[in-house]
C-alpha cells in the first residue's frame, strides 16, 4: 500500500506566528493529491503553565490551548476524515503531563491535559497521540520511516538519536528516522560509519515551525534554525525489506 505523509515540528503555541501557520497550510493543500498522514513532531504548545519559570510568560495555559485549537480545527477541516492525523507528543507538550510536581502537581494534570479542554479537546482528541518516551512506544512508524519529536541537542544528534530509535524499533535496514526537536532543519542523508563506510539507515529533520528568535534563545545561537517540513512517500510493506521503498525530500 502507498502511502504519502507531510510532516513538520515545533510549532510553539501561541507564538507560531499567522503566516507560519499559512505556509503550513499550504504546504497541505499544495501536497493534498495522494495525501494519506500528516505528522506533527511534537512540541505543539509552549507549555508555558509547566514550566519552572513561569513569571517569564505572560499568557496562560488557555491562551496557548486557543491559539493551537484553532489551528488543529483548521488541519482537521482541510484534510478531513480520510488523511489520518499523528502527533508524536514533544517534551514541552509532555511538561503538562509529566510526573514532575514542580511543573504541575499530579491532581490537576488531567484539568489541563488538551485533550479536556472544553472548546478544543474535541479538536486534539481527533489526532493519534504518541507519548514522549525514547522506546519503540514513543515513535509512530509507516513502512520503512519513524517519526518521533526527538531528545538531544548535539550537532550529531539526529544521527545518534536516529541510529538508537531504529535499534530500538527492530534494528532494520534501508528505514528512515524523521525528527524535530532541534529547530535545525535537515535534508535527508544516509548514515555512515566512516567517509567510505556508509550505513543502511538515513535521517532527517524538520527544523520548526515555530519562533526564530523566542525570548528564551536569546543567549543561544539559532543561526541554523529554520522553517522547514519533510514530504515522504513510500510503500507501506512493514518495516523489513531487501531495498529501499521511499523517498523523501525537504521543503523550506
Amino acid at each position: 500500500m502507498k502511502f504519502k505523509a507531510l510532516a513538520w515540528s515545533c510549532e510553539h503555541h501561541p507564538y507560531m506566528t499567522d503566516e507560519a501557520q499559512e505556509r503550513v497550510l499550504s504546504l497541505v493543500r499544495k501536497h493534498s493529491r495522494g495525501l494519506t498522514h500528516i505528522v506533527r513532531l511534537g512540541d505543539v504548545h509552549e507549555a508555558a503553565a509547566a514550566s519552572r519559570h513561569t513569571d517569564e510568560h505572560e499568557h496562560t495555559q488557555e491562551d496557548e490551548y486557543e491559539r493551537s485549537g484553532q489551528f488543529t480545527e483548521t488541519l482537521n477541516r482541510l484534510v478531513g476524515r480520510k488523511v489520518r492525523k499523528v502527533w508524536c507528543l514533544g517534551n514541552h507538550d509532555d511538561n503538562l503531563q509529566a510526573p514532575d510536581s514542580a511543573r504541575v502537581p499530579r491532581n490537576l494534570r488531567s484539568l489541563v491535559h488538551w485533550n479536556a479542554n472544553r472548546r478544543w479537546g474535541p479538536s486534539f482528541s481527533k489526532w493519534e497521540q504518541v507519548p514522549y518516551v525514547k522506546d519503540d512506544r514513543g515513535v509512530f512508524q509507516l513502512g520503512q520511516a519513524i517519526f518521533f519529536h526527538g531528545f538531544d541537542c548535539s550537532s550529531r544528534s539526529d544521527e545518534t538519536e536516529g541510529l538508537q530509535m531504529n535499534y530500538l524499533c527492530g534494528g532494520y535496514g534501508h528505514r528512515i528516522t524523521i525528527r524535530g526537536h532541534t529547530h535545525r532543519p535537515v535534508a535527508p542523508i544516509q548514515v555512515r560509519r566512516s567517509l567510505n563506510v556508509p550505513l543502511s539507515h538515513w535521517v532527517a529533520n524538520a527544523g520548526t515551525v515555530g519562533p526564530l528568535k523566542p525570548n528564551y534563545s536569546r543567549r543561544l545561537y539559532t543561526g541554523e534554525w529554520a522553517f522547514g517540513a519533510i514530504l515522504i512517500e513510500g510503500r507501506d510493506n512493514g518495516p523489513c525489506s531487501p531495498s529501499r521503498e521511499w523517498a523523501a525530500q525537504l521543503i523550506s
